[in-house]
């Protein structure tokens, strides 16, 4: 039975947020450097991952998402402008474009428009084994960041096939409630290699009776690496957390 105890991290003391202060920002151990951080979901912020280099976390990242890319963002101008949608909207989306076009084509950073599945099975999928093999040859600490929209069950498998190369792993679940079962197996299986160091729902979304979060935001880093006897009692962390959507309160776990 899934309970709100299964999400409850231990206490790490040097964590720090990267990225945005709100949706897209994630929470990291503040000592970490790698080579490589794969990151699977780009959407229209990838601001985590340039923050991850100007620290000096990580010497690059790869970006998969089959979802975006120049043309498609292109396409989503034009559409605002038919449709009149508001102004606001018609400048972030413009904005969007310009950066996609700084980071990805004029300083060729690196977005690979395919989805991430269990098994690849045409060209434009890919899977973590091809992944691995193809971009992180010879390293030993990646930095994987996993926010693909109920695409991450599938791939968890292999997210512990490669354990011994994924030094530390953001992860978002999404759909908790719906698919308890599996998730908590999820859970059990990243537990056994890995040690819950964060966790923070997403106040875009729900809680049910028991305060069970319907998303939430996972930080896990290598038991190898840290000895961590203490967990934290309640969540978010004031000074280090801040809510999805401003708009709305956080979501308060405590645990007891």
């Amino acid at each position: 039975m899934l309970t709100l105890k299964d999400f409850q991290p231990y206490q790490l003391d040097n964590l720090v947020r990267m990225g945005p202060k709100n949706d897209g920002g994630y929470i990291v151990p503040e000592n970490y450097k790698s080579k490589v951080l794969i990151s699977f979901g780009l959407g229209n912020n990838w601001d985590f991952e340039k923050s991850m280099i100007k620290k000096g976390q990580i010497s690059k990242y790869v970006i998969f998402d089959h979802t975006v890319d120049l043309s498609l963002l292109l396409k989503s101008i034009f559409s605002s402008l038919k449709s009149k949608q508001n102004i606001y909207i018609f400048v972030f989306k413009i904005k969007v474009f310009l950066l996609y076009f700084k980071d990805f084509i004029i300083l060729k950073n690196l977005h690979i428009k395919k989805k991430v599945v269990a098994r690849k099975y045409d060209f434009n999928s890919t899977d973590l084994r091809e992944i691995m093999k193809t971009f992180t040859e010879g390293s030993k600490n990646i930095f994987l960041k996993c926010d693909i929209d109920n695409g991450e069950y599938d791939i968890i498998n292999d997210i512990i096939l490669f354990n011994h190369k994924i030094e530390v792993l953001v992860i978002e679940f999404h759909d908790i409630i719906e698919r308890k079962i599996e998730f908590k197996n999820c859970l059990e299986k990243l537990k056994k290699h890995y040690s819950l160091v964060h966790s923070h729902a997403n106040n875009y979304s729900f809680t049910d009776d028991l305060g069970i979060p319907n998303v939430c935001e996972f930080t896990f880093v290598k038991k190898s690496s840290h000895k961590l006897p203490k967990k934290v009692k309640q969540l978010p962390v004031l000074g280090l957390d801040a809510p999805c959507s401003p708009l709305r309160p956080e979501i308060r776990m405590v645990f007891k």
